[in-house]
């Protein structure tokens, strides 16, 4: 059988993340498509540390319409050709990390390699990227994204903010390579983890449906019965405790910083697209500066790869993926007593802790933090 060539785009400018230091209108117009084997990609690519991203056609944002989003250069998504890598990030920072991807089932079937970070300490605090490589290109950009998403689903160790189709991977020369030099066919990849993820999101439709269905009948009540309460001090006081729940969240010393940015994005992306929403754009004036704020707090400001751009990145990433899910208007109304006497309105009484539970929810059905007076 003839060995496995395939195409990724890479720049030979710069190294590491020399070129995300330089800017990136230079990183992003340096790439140029490079066909490879394995090993080649191997030996010449992530052993010298160029970074590598998808096949892009190397039209304008001009041309794309792309310009009106702010891009720049041509590696942006509507340029999108092919991939056939797919590498997720596993900023664990804990000992065991190597050993459990090595040691997975699937992955250690079909995975390519684990490529450590350049600051990973084996045995302390290990991180790395793991890699697969399919035995074909995906050419659809949102096939190539369910994709990334659905082993962020599988492992949900892995950063979930990666899973852009036009991401770049940065590698490190002489990085330490623990090769498998397995070739994941796509078919297995989509009946392992992609139909299981589709049945997962198909799952997670319907009960959002039965949720709306049973939010509607409580709201219809309520109106029915003059319980319903519109003044806009009630929304506004939900929405502020909201949004002090949320930054309180990623001010504290999490393991993992930069998750817990795009996760707050999601959430007030979600809160901002909302229609029950748009009568307080005042409170959504300032969160970039309090986003940078809280990462002042926990120390993030200051990482080798935080910095007050990537941090922005990383929570607007999160606000564009939230607001494409709008947060459900909540069921703001007063309650009635056995002796129909009005009681004090109906708040959620959640909690912003995480969960490791391999089945994320959406980030509107995440619990917001309990209103106070």
């Amino acid at each position: 059988m003839a060995e496995l060539m395939f195409q990724v785009d890479v720049s030979r400018t710069y190294r590491n993340k020399t070129g995300y230091k330089a800017g990136g209108y230079k990183l992003n117009s340096s790439f140029e498509t490079e066909a490879h084997t394995p090993e080649s990609f191997l030996e010449t690519v992530i052993k010298e540390g160029w970074p590598y991203t998808m096949v892009h056609s190397k039209r304008s944002p001009q041309e794309t319409g792309a310009a009106a989003r702010g891009v720049k250069t041509a590696k942006h998504r509507e340029n999108f050709i092919s991939r056939q890598e797919l590498t997720a990030d596993d900023d664990s920072q804990t000992p065991g990390v190597m050993d459990f991807w090595l040691h997975d089932i699937f992955f250690a079937r079909y995975g390519w390699a684990f490529v450590e970070s350049v600051n990973s300490q084996p045995g302390i605090a290990e991180k790395g990227h793991p890699t697969l490589i399919f035995d074909r290109p995906i050419t659809d950009p949102k096939l190539y994204k369910l994709c990334a998403k659905a082993f962020i689903w599988r492992y949900p160790r892995v950063d979930k903010s990666v899973h852009n189709v036009d991401r770049t991977i940065y590698n490190a020369p002489k990085a330490r390579v623990h090769w498998l030099g397995n070739i994941c066919p796509f078919e297995v990849f989509e009946q392992e983890i992609l139909e299981p993820y589709r049945t997962y999101l198909a799952e997670v439709e319907a009960r959002r449906k039965v949720e709306a269905r049973r939010r509607q009948a409580k709201l219809r009540k309520a109106r029915q019965e003059g319980r319903l309460l519109k003044d806009g001090w009630v929304v506004e006081k939900y929405l502020q405790a909201s949004l002090t729940g949320i930054f309180d969240f990623v001010a504290r010393q999490t393991d993992n910083r930069h998750a817990a940015i795009f996760w707050a994005g999601t959430h007030i992306g979600a809160l901002e697209a909302a229609p029950w929403t748009m009568g307080h754009p005042h409170l959504f004036a300032e969160v970039e500066l309090r986003v940078i704020e809280v990462c002042r707090a926990n120390g993030y400001i200051n990482h080798p790869n935080g910095g007050e751009p990537e941090i922005l990145r990383t929570f607007n990433d999160g606000r564009r993926a939230g607001a494409a899910d709008p947060a459900p208007e909540p069921e703001l109304y007063e309650r009635w007593s056995k002796k129909s006497k009005p009681q004090e309105v109906e708040r959620p009484a959640p909690d912003l802790l995480t969960s490791s539970h391999p089945n994320p929810e959406q980030a509107h059905q995440r619990v917001l933090p309990a209103l106070t007076h």
